[in-house]
């Protein structure tokens, strides 16, 4: 094949035609990417954690176990007071009408 002026020219339209084709290609390409929608970007709810010492949850069931052990005990305590005092109330009755019968008698 003979090499003139003709075939350089050739040459370089062919060139400058395969890069505008690949260069089309990859504008094309690149645009058929699909874009992410709302529902895709959407935020979601994080949720805030935070760890938890496992002797911090055994210090907090001593405490509510502390706490009921001693709201038990002012309840005993209290019903001992109340049986104290009918005690007493049952011991003075029984005091005074003693002493209204000796009165009587």
């Amino acid at each position: 094949m003979p090499v003139g002026p003709l075939t350089h020219a050739r040459s370089v339209v062919i060139a400058v035609a395969v890069h505008i084709v690949v260069f089309a290609l990859f504008v094309v390409g690149y645009q058929m990417k699909p874009k992410p929608s709302q529902a895709l970007v959407d935020p979601v709810n994080i949720v805030q954690a935070e760890v938890i010492d496992g002797a911090a949850i055994e210090l907090e069931k001593r405490k509510k176990r502390e706490q009921k052990e001693e709201r038990e005990r002012k309840k005993r305590e209290e019903e001992l007071r109340k049986k104290r005092e009918k005690e007493e109330q049952a011991r003075r009755e029984a005091e005074a009408r003693k002493k209204a019968e000796e009165k009587r008698l």
